[in-house]
């Protein structure tokens, strides 16, 4: 049987930077697919812009700026998505144009759930969704979930929780070996969870020997 991450799994799998959206598509069933990559983090300095734009001042000002920074690309290698079978409402925002609301109370870092939010305070209010006298829910007792990503911020309210597939083995191996020590840690989780669904023992022995060898300078410290 495939392991499905949690949202906790998921969110700790990211590490210390927020992911990027890579897509987001809604389709005739009112399935909501959102994919989502890990970041990879680049040296120190690469990747500097020429600002051919600017005069010769700027351009120093801010290539010396960049110069002591480490840019940060989406990588399309450590990809997941997250699929909603069904939902409530969404709502997708820039970035740029939202600030979190110190009166919400949430769980997580970057893929959260709400206990307390706006717009669960007026999800009665602009949809038919409904708690009834007797405290049941219509159509069942849904919660809010925030993707936090680099350029946009994403809300789904839904009374079905997120199906996300793990990662398959040869995208774990590859993260595991990287240098981010956090998702070292997450992945090789997952990865020991996906070889149950092999089916020799000494095949499933090999590649826990190749994988640990690989990470013997310290992944559990």
């Amino acid at each position: 049987m495939e392991h499905r991450l949690s949202c906790e799994e998921l969110d700790f799998a990211l590490g210390d930077h927020a992911p990027f959206l890579m897509s987001l598509s809604d389709g005739l069933q009112e399935e909501l697919h959102i994919v989502i990559s890990a970041v990879e983090v680049e040296n120190l300095g690469d990747n500097i812009p020429d600002f051919e734009e600017v005069d010769e001042t700027t351009r120093q000002a801010l290539q010396g700026i960049l110069a002591k920074s480490r840019p940060i690309e989406a990588n399309e290698n450590c990809l997941f998505e997250i699929c909603f079978h069904d939902y409530i409402i969404y709502q997708i925002r820039n970035e740029s144009f939202w600030s979190g609301d110190p009166n919400e109370i949430r769980h997580g870092k970057y893929l959260v759930t709400f206990e307390k939010s706006k717009i669960l305070s007026h999800l009665e209010e602009i949809t038919d969704a409904q708690q009834l006298d007797d405290g049941s829910f219509y159509p069942g007792k849904w919660i809010h979930y925030g993707i936090y990503t680099q350029n946009h911020v994403i809300d789904v309210i839904s009374h079905c929780p997120p199906d996300v597939p793990s990662l398959e083995v040869n995208t774990i191996i590859f993260r595991t070996i990287s240098g981010d020590q956090s998702l070292q840690k997450a992945h090789i989780i997952g990865f020991f969870m996906h070889l149950q669904n092999f089916f020799f023992y000494d095949i499933r022995m090999v590649l826990v020997v190749s994988i640990l060898k690989e990470c013997s300078y310290g992944l559990f410290s």
